[in-house]
């Protein structure tokens, strides 16, 4: 025997928020939802028992979009599988990973038990974003500077981003707050030579990491590091 009951009205359209490695979805439940029911106290004060037998609370399912050859988005057939393994009983889902420059589409189902039968209701609407790579990278570290004839070189620790394009080097003098880019395009090397210095100058050098993105990000400045040209 199976109980008749009407299935969940649809969540509100998901709202979604991206970071660099993660995709962020949150939603309205529907005035149909189940609330949770606070658990039952039992301590050596207080205790309670159970006088009518509440429902779960509302769990929700989240399903990725997909697009037909039409052009049309579709959740597909219904045996499609939900990105979340369990039911969640927030109002809110992380999903890892981030693909930059491709449209993803997500939608959520609301999920009853009517008699021990898991019934789920309508989809919401769907909400579509196409990431963009606006994240720059962490600014270099272990910039050093040595001196040598009529030379300074330059070497640091690669970047651990996988993303990483290449390198910006730039310089100023002591007597100068302005920091003049030596590398016009970004260089893949961790090292870099100064030929273009004057005798016994101090020169000021930083270096900036620059992404794959388009347009490419460029991160903060290392940390400044100074030296006398012999």
């Amino acid at each position: 025997d199976i109980t008749l009951g009407g299935a969940a009205t649809a969540p509100g359209a998901p709202t979604i928020t991206y970071t660099e490695t993660a995709i962020s979805l949150k939603w309205v439940p529907p005035r149909s939802a189940r609330l949770p029911v606070q658990e039952l106290i039992d301590d050596s004060l207080l205790s309670s028992e159970l006088i009518v037998e509440w429902p779960d609370a509302t769990k929700y399912f989240v399903y990725a979009v997909s697009t037909d050859v039409d052009g049309e988005r579709t959740v597909g057939p219904e045996r499609i599988e939900p990105l979340n393994v369990s039911p969640t009983a927030e109002t809110s889902h992380v999903e890892s990973g981030i693909t930059f420059g491709s449209e993803l589409c997500y939608t959520v189902r609301a999920l009853d038990e009517v008699d021990s039968l898991p019934v789920q209701g309508s989809t919401s609407p769907p909400t579509c974003v196409t990431p963009v790579d606006t994240f720059a990278p962490e600014p270099p570290v272990g910039l050093l500077a040595v001196a040598s004839q009529d030379a300074i070189s330059l070497a640091w620790d690669p970047s651990p981003e996988a993303d990483i394009g290449g390198y910006l080097v730039l310089r100023r003098n002591d007597r100068s707050a302005t920091l003049q880019t030596l590398t016009p395009e970004p260089i893949a090397e961790t090292t870099f030579r100064d030929v273009d210095i004057r005798s016994d100058q101090r020169y000021v050098y930083v270096v900036q990491a620059v992404d794959n993105a388009t347009p490419p990000n460029i991160s903060p400045a290392s940390l400044e590091v100074q030296e006398r040209s012999r």
